[in-house]
């Protein structure tokens, strides 16, 4: 078993950029390689704007790298949640826009060519008993007034045991670094500048002797100076005052497997638990692999890591069978969670735009991003502005419901598997010294 490496690992044949080695002036300046930021870079060159972008290490290194690569519109709070944090009015524009964010992609791969695995398929929810049932029934109910596609199965043949499954149709996934592996020329060709190995210390703002503001992004000895910058990073590198108190940091950890070829339907899948679990079905000629997520966790709380391994396998065991799958790598991936639910993207400083705190929506949120940061700069606007401006306040209504959902995957994930683990654990380790004790007497 390979550890710490993704499934992604083998398709990352980027080609190099060298590290930013003079002052540079441009229309605008990202600073962040991955997905939001090489999104961004093809929306606004194709807008026919000059873009720098600056990545820390090298493109696609970060986060990027360890993502599941859903691509679906349905987010980590319940749709009548939803529903009641922003009104129905609201709750349609904000799942249109990862509908918009999938579809950029998806446009891109066809455009441009590109072969990635890019596929369109459905997300199953999955209850495993009564009373998750009776939920996708009321979730079913808010769904259709959403105006999503989806339908409700009982005891369906998806090759998982289950109670019932709601599935939201057109939904979609794709290989990450494929797609990039194939983007990233295309930027080259539309004139985007990039430079890796180049770390922003600031970004200021600075009024033009001509008049207008520009921003300056400062790197080591070097500048680049820009009418607008986009902080495309993963934890905002100047972690700026606004939104401070508006993310947390979250760790999930994620196994590959093989399973016999034709078992499971392809698609992707979550359950109903809290924390939940995820997993996607990919089709291969020979077997059928499955990235399985879950047993998320405050980064801040000191956890042993092998104990939510642990718990992890017996989800896999009693998910999949015990003897019918083997495991073929591990990782655990970073994942910045907005306190009330919704990205953070938008105008933070004058001439700044912030995309961040992506949830489990990384891929989608990144379409958006670009496409919201095309229409800041091009004209002033966004449709999805009221919906993900990082200087929002969440209202009571959605800090009780974030919270709610916070302490019981806190409860039922993290403090669980501290204490559940440790006592398995601490067995396991006595009949070891027995065993030992037994071979020297």
């Amino acid at each position: 078993m390979e550890n710490n490496t993704t499934s992604w690992q083998s398709g990352r044949i980027i080609q190099a950029f060298p590290k930013l080695q003079k002052n540079t002036e441009t229309d605008v300046v990202i600073v962040g390689g991955g997905m939001a930021g090489l999104l961004s870079a093809y929306v606004l060159a194709k807008a026919g704007k000059k873009v720098t972008v600056l990545e820390k290490n090298k493109l696609a290194e970060g986060v990027t790298m360890y993502t599941t690569a859903f691509l679906t519109q349905i987010i980590d709070t319940d749709a009548e949640d939803v529903c009641r944090m922003l009104g129905l009015k609201k709750a349609k524009l904000m799942y249109a826009s990862h509908m918009s964010g999938m579809a950029l992609i998806e446009r891109i791969v066809r455009d441009e060519k590109i072969d990635c695995a890019f596929k369109r398929v459905s997300n199953f929810i999955v209850a495993t008993t009564r009373n998750e049932a009776e939920g996708l029934e009321d979730e079913l109910d808010v769904l259709k007034a959403l105006d999503i596609n989806t339908t409700l199965h009982h005891n369906h043949s998806i090759g998982f045991a289950n109670s019932a499954v709601l599935e939201i149709k057109e939904q979609a996934k794709f290989h990450p670094l494929q797609f990039l592996s194939g983007l990233v020329p295309v930027l080259v060709s539309l004139g985007v500048e990039i430079y890796e190995d180049t770390e922003v210390q600031s970004l200021s703002n600075q009024t033009a002797v001509a008049g207008g503001e520009h921003v300056i992004a400062k790197a080591g000895d070097f500048a680049v100076r820009a009418k607008w910058s986009i902080t495309a990073t993963y934890q905002p590198f100047d972690n700026p005052a606004g939104v401070f108190m508006k993310k947390g940091m979250y760790v999930s950890y994620v196994y590959e497997i093989e399973v016999p070829k034709g078992t499971y339907t392809e698609g992707l899948y979550e359950d109903m638990k809290n924390p939940y679990h995820y997993f996607r079905v990919d089709s291969s000629s020979v077997c059928d692999t499955i990235i399985v997520g879950g047993e998320d966790h405050r980064k801040e709380i000191p956890m042993d890591k092998e104990k939510n391994w642990q718990a992890l396998t017996d989800y896999c065991n009693k998910t999949f069978g015990k003897d019918t799958y083997t495991v073929i790598r591990r990782w655990d991936g970073l994942v910045l969670e907005p306190s009330n639910g919704f990205a953070l993207i938008g105008i933070i400083r004058k001439n700044q735009i912030l995309v961040t705190a992506f949830s489990g929506n990384g891929m989608s949120y990144s379409g958006i991003a670009a496409l919201m940061a095309k229409d800041i700069i091009t004209t002033g606007k966004s449709s999805w502005d009221t919906l993900y401006n990082p200087k929002r306040y969440p209202t009571y209504t959605m800090l009780r419901i974030k919270i709610r959902d916070y302490l019981g995957e806190f409860i039922h994930g993290a403090l669980r598997n501290m204490f559940k683990y440790t006592r398995k654990y601490a067995k396991s380790f006595r009949v070891m010294i027995k065993e030992k004790m037994k071979k020297i007497t």
